[in-house]
């Protein structure tokens, strides 16, 4: 009986220990989500035509185009996996609940369920 309890035990805390590494490997962290923004992306879905995340040092600046001319621009930030913009125009926040990419696919996801999407552009 010591020896199926102990077995027992042993099969609980693999199983355990194997799900909270599959919920890790599938979220990424703020600062690779971060990392995973950088650079150019064109419109699939969206207000605009194409979007730029920039960072230098500790500066994060979001810029989006429409007819070839800035028609958002701002700082941005990731906050516990929300994408957050403030916008320079009258200090507007835009959040993004849900941010993830996907066969190199930016996926941005509002809290109203309203969703854009991006596709990155290799330069």
């Amino acid at each position: 009986m010591k020896h199926f309890a102990g077995l027992l035990l042993i099969i609980l805390m693999l199983f355990l220990s194997c799900g909270k590494k599959a919920q890790d490997v599938s979220q990424p962290t703020d600062l690779q989500l971060e990392d995973s923004l950088l650079g150019s992306w064109e419109t699939i879905q969206g207000d605009a035509e194409n979007i730029l995340f920039e960072k230098e040092g500790d500066e994060k600046r979001y810029s989006s185009f429409l007819h070839q001319r800035p028609f958002y621009v701002g700082t941005w930030n990731i906050d516990k996996g929300q994408l957050i913009l403030v916008l320079s125009e009258g200090e507007e926040k835009v959040i993004y609940q849900k941010v993830f990419i996907q066969d190199n696919i930016l996926h941005l996801v509002r809290e109203d369920g309203q969703e854009e999407k991006y596709r990155r552009i290799n330069e």
